[in-house]
């Protein structure tokens, strides 16, 4: 015979479900010469970011004719975030000046030199979660050695009034997550 489950039941078990749009971003670590975004600017201009993500890849190991699967090397998958374009520009501004450092472009010139350190560009990116909104459901990850590694182009147009966006995915060495 099936068990039977009452509210009380899942309420018991599940005490909130979290929301997608209680979020704070904050950028806690920026090069230098950038000025960074404030939490209150990126929270609000950020549209949609992902919680980070990581792979185990697989080593297969053939034996008797199976294949046992181990644990191999730990990736951390690029992570994308989509801004919202104000009149400012603030955020667009932010990951171009940042994205700059990387390469140094003074004055628009076409010489590209590299910076030979990368502590004058690398970031920490924190990302916080807000649960359902009371206080103890948050989550916040924090990417370590993070930089912008492609910003996509602004989608102009004359159809619609949709708000302006782009798209930015960011580079980093590992997350961790704080409790």
């Amino acid at each position: 015979m099936a068990q039977q489950f009452s509210i009380a039941d899942f309420n018991e078990v599940v005490k909130g479900v979290n929301r997608p749009a209680y979020f704070n971003l904050e950028f806690t670590k920026v090069p230098s010469e950038v000025t960074a975004l404030t939490v209150k600017e990126a929270t609000v201009l950020a549209r949609t970011l992902p919680m980070p993500s990581k792979t185990n890849n697989v080593i297969p190991i053939k034996f008797r004719g199976l294949e046992i699967k181990f644990p191999g090397d730990t990736t951390f998958d690029d992570w994308n975030c989509t801004f919202l374009v104000d009149r400012d520009n603030k955020a667009k501004r932010f990951i171009e000046d940042w994205y700059n450092t990387i390469f140094n472009i003074p004055n628009k010139e076409t010489k590209i030199q590299i910076e030979a350190e990368a502590s004058n560009y690398l970031g920490t990116i924190k990302i916080t979660s807000q649960g359902d909104g009371t206080q103890g459901s948050e989550q916040v990850y924090v990417l370590e050695n993070a930089f912008p590694s492609q910003l996509a182009e602004v989608e102009l147009g004359s159809e619609g009034e949709a708000p302006l966006e782009f798209n930015c995915t960011f580079s980093y060495a590992f997350w961790n997550r704080e409790d």
